[in-house]
């Protein structure tokens, strides 16, 4: 699947979770971020983004924060996040804090191409 196409699957998945969460808010803040760790530099980059996940999830509007990696067919040193935050001035604010600066940047040098991120609105269905 194209980036655009795991997107769109991801975001479906969490409204469909949403459903059987009634008593959640109606909206979320759902981001995606993924990148590919350049030869040699695997280690690195998980020792980092362990680092920022377990820092994210103790602020404020974070509601949820992970880490995926995983042997996958097509890339052995894909590293994907996986995020929930409760509005858009929350994220702004992660976004804009200089430790989250600093990781993108570190992992921008240990990355064999851009770090990639979307950021989607999800709506609970059926409500």
């Amino acid at each position: 699947m194209h980036n655009s196409e795991n997107s769109l699957w991801l975001v479906c998945a969490v409204e469909l979770f949403l459903v059987f969460e009634p008593n959640r808010k109606l909206s979320r803040i759902i981001v995606t971020g993924s990148f590919v760790a350049k030869e040699g530099q695997l280690n690195e980059a998980l020792r980092l983004s362990l680092e920022h996940v377990r820092c994210a999830r103790s602020e404020t509007g974070c509601i949820s924060h992970a880490l995926s990696f995983y042997k996958a067919a097509e890339n052995a040193s894909r590293l994907e996040f996986l995020e929930e935050w409760s509005d858009t001035a929350t994220i702004a604010a992660q976004f804009a804090a200089p430790a989250s600066r600093a990781f993108a940047k570190a992992i921008n040098a240990l990355s064999a191409d851009v770090l990639q991120i979307n950021i989607f609105e999800a709506k609970r269905v059926g409500s």
